[in-house]
């Protein structure tokens, strides 16, 4: 503890490992989600979306380190998808380069209630290009099937389950 100003232990909390609902309530009561570096979870990452709370992550070259870059991604895949397109605010919220810049993204989500609730709304907006995303789940299935040596699935539409559902079913 003595490696934090006791200011910060107001503001930041470490938890030990909590159930699924747990975690989800935890996201809802949480301001901001510090991905670790170099490690991180695609679970994690996708709950933090599904829940809106703003995930500040810094990529790194491997995997590992590389699955909620592929969310937010997906986030702006409708967008152009560079620093200056029409979603940039993503970068420039939540994406970091730097060790200096994944703090300075991290402090302005934690202390900055009108823009954290800004970067959450657009999460939340978006998040459909995610969970709702039917070709996914189709491209799976195509992929079993010629693993499996079967035939390829007949043409096939899913029943719609919005994020929101989906949420409600988690939470429960």
């Amino acid at each position: 503890q003595s490696l934090l100003p006791e200011a910060m232990y107001e503001r930041v909390v470490f938890v030990p490992r909590v159930t699924s609902h747990d975690f989800h309530l935890l996201l809802q009561m949480s301001d901001v989600l510090l991905h670790p570096v170099p490690f991180g979870g695609s679970k994690t990452s996708s709950d933090a979306i599904l829940s809106g709370t703003p995930l500040v992550i810094m990529p790194t070259q491997y995997l590992r380190g590389r699955m909620a870059l592929g969310l937010y991604h997906e986030l702006l895949a409708e967008e152009a998808d560079d620093r200056e397109g029409a979603f940039g605010w993503l970068y420039d919220c939540c994406i970091a380069e730097s060790v200096e810049e994944y703090v300075k993204r991290a402090a302005r989500l934690g202390k900055d209630k009108d823009f954290r609730s800004m970067v959450s709304k657009l999460i939340r907006d978006r998040a459909h290009l995610i969970f709702d995303n039917e070709s996914v789940v189709l491209e799976w299935l195509q992929f079993l099937n010629e693993v499996a040596g079967l035939a390829p699935p007949v043409q096939a539409t899913l029943p719609k389950l919005p994020h929101e559902e989906f949420n409600d079913l988690v939470m429960r």
